[in-house]
């Protein structure tokens, strides 16, 4: 029996780490830490580059009282100079406000 689980578990390991391969949607540890706020200029080229080399980031987002959301997928265009972030993995899509960009990142 315990063979059978050891089994299931790597499996599961396995299906996991393939999964995320696959999409390339990992957040990197150090984005999990409130990372300081990138330049205007910088953010938007970010942005820019994403949207037209169709690259998955990771983005920081400002938050109330000083806290910060990471959010990872796959960036559009959206209505009124906003953004929308779609993660595949989650099949969740957030709209985003180009302000509230503190740090973006490639995966």
């Amino acid at each position: 029996m315990t063979a059978q689980l050891t089994a299931i578990k790597n499996l599961t390991d396995q299906i996991t780490s393939r999964y995320q391969q696959f999409f390339n949607v990992t957040v990197q540890d150090y984005l999990l830490e409130k990372q300081t706020k990138m330049p205007e200029f910088q953010r938007e080229l970010f942005v820019k580059e994403a949207i037209r080399n169709r690259k998955a980031v990771t983005i920081q987002i400002d938050k109330q009282d000083d806290e910060v959301e990471v959010v990872t997928g796959m960036l559009t265009n959206g209505p009124h100079h906003q953004l929308l972030i779609q993660n595949p993995s989650s099949n969740l899509t957030k709209l985003i406000f180009r302000n509230k960009i503190r740090y973006i990142s490639a995966l």
